[in-house]
């Protein structure tokens, strides 16, 4: 049996369609075939664009499992270089050709075109004329934008842009490369456009770190001569910010750890950040940040604006800043304190955990430390919305959550929250996961947790998703132990991730546990190997 790799196209779109009119983008060639796109449903020729190929026959059944469950960038169909589902051969210089590009006719010419790739069979290398300028070899189950600098060849007049794919099994073929929005343009200049604040609008609780007050989006355009983001200046109106706030802190990512905290200050009525912040071509996101003090006044006012901008030596002021004028308030919205140890009812484990997930506004807190003894698990908690969830125990010696006799996973998290959970004990949990996480999206993150005397028969006792967090750390463990654990089925911590995320596990113990497969399991994670034995 072969094994087919098709090129199919619908859209194609160009920035400067003037630089191609009446040209032949897709020129014959002697090695390779042109194949007409095949009348299905989704898939439709657009004028003369055609994606070349190698001479094997074009199979109309592949169409309906190539990228099956992907949608388009743009919403109006992509193309694909895919593995087809049968052999098991390897294919090379499968090639879509632009010719006759004029790159001369463009000042800085730059190709730009976004890719998705769920899997790592096949990579995807670009070429002008003979020059490989780019290579796709990792995955992402998201649109990702490529960018490339063709300005090195801008005296080509007659340039070939080519996309040859290649795929290297034995693995069978599964879903391929996607690329979509393809573009050859000038670029021009970095420049600031305008920036844009939204305020959250959500309370915001006492006691707690890195409430979320704005969201700040400095928008620019063009890459050459990147800019620097030098100051961003807040006006805080906030009521008794003295007393309610202890710091007031700038992060570039919504991960609050310390690797994307941009600045602090301590709270003035004028908040004034001096940075010195490359700017990216696009939307740059901030968040400005405030620590509530555990006395701070319920009701009172959180107002903070964007006043000033610094980029580069040039200031902007009211007339460049979009400003959100709602505000927030401090109160215990979102703060889910657990009063007893029942199973359920009024003031329950459960209880708290449906209510975090159903809150929309913010994330969410769920409080143990006032519990001691043991509290035991009779039904699974859903955590199906985006809602990011703390949970926030006495200690692992002081409050265990038991699972005699319970069959299910303890929490079931399909949503695309995070969940974080520290200082709490699990004991005697004898099925399957005791957190099951199959979604794409979210964190999953335990501090000084222990986990003893569970016997799982057979799936793991973690399972963390595969994750598009390229840079992002999506699964921690801090000071946690493991003791007495065992599971016949599987490894202990299974963490299926196949993504460019991050996984660290610091300063944990693990003794007397026995498995199958040994403590991990895990797919492309750099900075961990498989271990694999019985006892650890």
């Amino acid at each position: 049996m072969k094994k087919y790799i098709i090129f199919f196209i619908s859209t194609f779109i160009y920035s400067q369609t003037e630089n191609f009119d009446n040209q032949n983008l897709i020129s014959e060639s002697e090695n390779f075939t042109i194949q007409t796109p095949i009348g299905t449903t989704g898939y439709a020729n657009n004028g003369s664009l055609r994606w070349y190929h190698n001479t094997e026959s074009v199979v109309v059944e592949n169409f309906f499992f190539q990228m099956s469950g992907f949608t388009p960038y743009n919403g109006n169909g992509f193309a694909y270089l895919n593995a087809g589902m049968e052999g098991y051969n390897t294919f090379e210089n499968i090639e879509m050709v632009i010719s006759n590009v004029d790159l001369s006719s463009f000042a800085f010419p730059y190709l730009s075109f976004y890719n998705i790739h769920p899997d790592g069979i096949e990579t995807l290398d670009v070429y002008v004329d003979n020059t490989l300028v780019h290579t796709i070899d990792s995955n992402s189950s998201v649109w990702v934008k490529n960018v490339i600098d063709l300005s090195g060849f801008s005296d080509l007049t007659d340039a070939t842009v080519r996309f040859v794919g290649n795929c290297n099994l034995p693995e069978s073929g599964e879903v391929g490369i996607g690329i979509d929005e393809l573009k050859i343009y000038s670029e021009t200049d970095m420049e600031f456009i305008v920036a844009d604040t939204t305020t959250k609008n959500c309370n915001l609780n006492p006691g707690f770190d890195n409430q979320i007050v704005l969201k700040v989006t400095i928008n620019t355009s063009g890459s050459l001569n990147p800019i620097e983001l030098k100051n961003l200046l807040f006006a805080n109106t906030s009521t008794n910010y003295c007393d309610n706030f202890k710091k007031v802190k700038l992060y570039d990512d919504l991960n609050f750890v310390d690797e994307n905290l941009i600045a602090q200050k301590d709270p003035s009525s004028e908040i004034d950040f001096s940075l010195s912040y490359p700017l990216q071509s696009g939307a740059n996101d901030f968040w400005l940040v405030v620590d509530i003090s555990q006395n701070a006044n319920e009701n009172d006012v959180v107002d903070f604006d964007l006043t000033q901008i610094k980029i580069d030596e040039t200031s902007f002021g009211a007339s460049d800043i979009n400003n959100d004028d709602d505000n927030s308030n401090i109160n215990d919205e979102g703060y889910f304190k657990v009063t007893n140890l029942n199973g359920s009812g009024e003031g329950s484990f459960l209880a708290a955990l449906n209510s975090a997930n159903n809150y929309s506004c913010n994330d969410a807190t769920i409080d143990l430390t006032s519990l001691s003894g043991t509290l035991s698990v009779t039904s699974k908690m859903n955590h199906s919305s985006d809602v990011n969830i703390t949970i926030l125990g006495p200690g692992a010696e002081n409050l265990t959550i038991d699972g005699t006799g319970f069959t299910d996973q303890m929490i079931y998290s399909y949503g695309n929250g995070s969940i974080s959970i520290s200082g709490l004990g699990f004991s005697n949990f004898n099925s399957t996961e005791i957190i099951y996480k199959p979604s794409d999206g979210g964190f999953l993150m335990f501090e000084n947790v222990h986990f003893f005397n569970n016997a799982l028969t057979s799936e793991n006792m973690f399972y963390m998703p595969d994750s598009n967090l390229q840079s992002d750390i999506v699964f921690s463990l801090k000071n946690c132990t493991f003791s007495n654990n065992q599971n016949s089925g599987s490894e202990l911590i299974y963490i299926p991730h196949n993504g460019k995320g991050k996984v660290e596990i610091i300063n944990c113990t693990f003794f007397e546990n026995s498995t199958r497969d040994g403590p991990f399991l895990h797919s492309s994670i750099t900075g961990i190997t498989d271990h694999r034995k019985l006892n650890f």
